[in-house]
């Protein structure tokens, strides 16, 4: 379940969809909005009548059989569950332990609406930037028979308000190897909440860079820091906390 900034899965069985599973409605039982905590951090499921929902993004659910089976971009998950109550205890597929959730709402609705939907108020900017205080990196990197690229980029949003970026790509070629390093600094704010925001980013320079950020619900997105974030787009796992000793 499953310029400032760096711009910062094992599928069980594949379904094809040509569109929301009509049918998927009939197990009402499963229908709302489900939350609990993984290793934890908090973690929210929305299974909708017609067979949509939400995850890590947008999914698609029916159940076969005793299984829930969750189909996101990159394929299907069938997990085993099992009901008691408002509770459900989801298991097998990619989760290594039994996962309890409690429903909080049936009618398939998130508990409570986006940041860029809230009816009223202002987004707390210190709840956001508790949450997003850490350290990240992200990987990306590709070999064929002529060469390599591999590039990897590391941001900390500091406790005391600080950040530090930096990152470096190497190649590799008929024509021999190279690198490139940078880095840039400043302070930082946010603006919304553990689910999703925007991160504000005040360089040194005197420039601002706004990033829009989502929390990945996926647990195997996760590590001993909590769960891996989004910043425009490019998952960054954590690797560290908001202290930048």
């Amino acid at each position: 379940m499953k310029n400032g900034i760096v711009v910062f899965a094992v599928p069980v069985f594949i379904v094809a969809f040509e569109g929301p599973p009509a049918w998927a409605g009939s197990n009402t039982a499963l229908v709302g909005t489900w939350s609990g905590e993984f290793a934890g951090d908090p973690f929210q499921l929305i299974l909708n009548a017609d067979g949509t929902g939400q995850m890590d993004g947008p999914i698609q659910w029916q159940v076969r059989g005793k299984k829930l089976v969750i189909t996101e971009d990159d394929g299907s998950t069938a997990y085993n569950f099992a009901l008691k109550g408002s509770k459900m205890t989801v298991s097998g597929g990619d989760l290594e332990e039994p996962l309890t959730l409690t429903r909080i709402g049936g009618a398939g609705k998130p508990a409570s609406p986006p940041v860029a939907q809230a009816p009223a108020g202002k987004p707390s900017r210190a709840s956001s930037a508790q949450f997003l205080a850490g350290q990240y990196s992200a990987y990306s990197g590709h070999s064929t028979y002529s060469g390599s690229y591999s590039s990897e980029k590391r941001g900390a949003l500091c406790s005391n308000g600080l950040f530090q970026l930096n990152s470096e790509t190497s190649s590799s070629g008929s024509s021999g190897m190279a690198g490139v390093q940078g880095g840039n600094s400043g302070r930082w704010t946010a603006e919304g909440n553990e689910l999703r925001g925007t991160l504000i980013l005040q360089f040194s320079n005197g420039q601002q860079q706004r990033i829009p950020y989502e929390t990945s619900m996926n647990p195997k997105d996760r590590s001993y820091y909590g769960p891996a974030v989004k910043f425009d787009g490019t998952l960054y796992q954590r690797t560290g906390d908001g202290s930048c000793r």
